[in-house]
């Protein structure tokens, strides 16, 4: 168990060193760094606990208390990867309450001398067991509370990308960060309550404990390989409201957009030449296109390429970008100059860069999987 605290110890101690070496260091980068250095010290109090056992008795109790920041610091960092803050909102330091409450209630309620004390029929009970209460339930309640906050902003960001990206990557999608999420929420809330439970009921679940130590050395490892990994988020740009609104109802948006100031023969324009310049500087075969490389080369404001393809073309910019792909890739099975090439190499240079992603739009754009379509269109040139 020792060998398993040190590994977490030196892990999240390293780790969060090298996530300030990030260029960009981003404000999520420093929220996680902040993160493992609360973990390190978790480490460093259960090590404690183990090594010195004459200390650990009540004062060991305290020890726990870093777990209670888990939930708001997954939280933070979820919400400011996905929202791209370039500035600390001090309003979310409220979500570390339950952590310095709980902490004041140790601090001057729970007494550090004694273990047990007897009760009315003279045999012994836990002299703070109250504590030990309030604390289980509030770690229960913030995990089972930072889950539901967490699993409603990965939703909206799930909606939001397939706006931004034409391509969706697991550092895009988060999907290595819910997964986190659904495993912390899952394992501490069943040790939570067995642990609940075992205070009226012990157990005699001793291993508890490594289940515990070894789920935190695991996440360290997990949040420091792919939070160094994690790329930042386009930040969504506002849409500005213009003053000079005209009355005429051919150019009067739907409500979501009312307020762009961008008039239907604006969008017309716009969207002629952003679909110029796809076609001809085949955008579409750069695997990491986003809206903001297209406002770039458009010179098109990032929100109004989302509204033109939103409105005009009734699709979101994933889809706008893969269906050219689609294209392209019919027209390379086609042309006896690929016959030699495999399916995933023509998925590649098309621009797709993950074969599920391709396999999946293929079959919902065509009606056929990639296979199919070959084999139909190999039929077609040997005619």
């Amino acid at each position: 168990m020792e060998a398993i605290l040190y590994i977490g110890l030196a892990q999240s101690i390293f780790a969060g060193i090298i996530i300030l070496t990030k260029r960009p260091l981003t404000l999520a980068d420093k929220i996680l760094s902040g993160w493992l250095v609360a973990m390190a010290i978790w480490f460093s109090l259960s090590l404690t606990r183990l090594l010195f056992p004459s200390f650990a008795s009540n004062h060991g109790l305290g020890g726990g208390l870093i777990l209670l920041t888990y939930g708001p610091f997954l939280y933070l960092y979820s919400k400011y990867i996905i929202h791209s803050f370039k500035r600390f909102q001090y309003i979310d330091l409220l979500h570390y309450i339950p952590f310095i409450l709980v902490t004041l209630i140790f601090i001057f309620y729970v007494d550090k001398s004694e273990l047990f004390v007897k009760n009315g029929s003279g045999t012994l009970k836990d002299a703070n067991l109250t504590y030990r209460l309030i604390f289980s339930s509030t770690f229960l309640f913030t995990t089972i509370f930072y889950a539901i906050k967490n699993f409603r902003q990965h939703i909206k960001h799930k909606k939001n990308i397939a706006n931004l990206y034409a391509n969706h990557s697991e550092r895009i999608t988060l999907v290595w960060l819910k997964t986190i999420a659904i495993s912390f929420t899952v394992t501490f809330s069943l040790l939570i309550v067995v642990g609940m439970i075992n205070i009226y009921h012990p157990l005699g679940l001793r291993s508890l404990g490594y289940v515990l130590f070894t789920g935190n050395a695991a996440m360290v490892y997990i949040i420091s390989f792919f939070g160094y990994r994690q790329v930042s988020f386009i930040k969504a740009e506002p849409i500005e409201n213009n003053e000079e609104k005209e009355k005429i109802e051919t150019d009067k948006a739907p409500v979501r957009y009312e307020k762009s100031g961008l008039k239907n023969t604006e969008a017309d324009i716009y969207l002629e030449k952003m679909l110029t310049f796809m076609k001809e500087h085949q955008l579409w075969r750069n695997n990491d296109l986003t809206v903001k490389e297209l406002s770039e080369h458009t010179e098109i404001p990032k929100h109004y390429i989302t509204q033109i393809i939103n409105e005009k073309l009734h699709k979101n910019f994933y889809t706008f970008v893969n269906e050219y792909r689609i294209e392209e890739v019919k027209q390379m099975f086609k042309d006896t100059k690929y016959e030699n090439w495999s399916i995933l190499a023509i998925a590649e240079e098309s621009g797709f860069n993950s074969k599920s992603a391709f396999n999946n739009f293929f079959k919902l754009y065509t009606g056929r999987t990639p296979s199919e379509f070959r084999k139909e269109s190999n039929k077609q040139l040997k005619k």
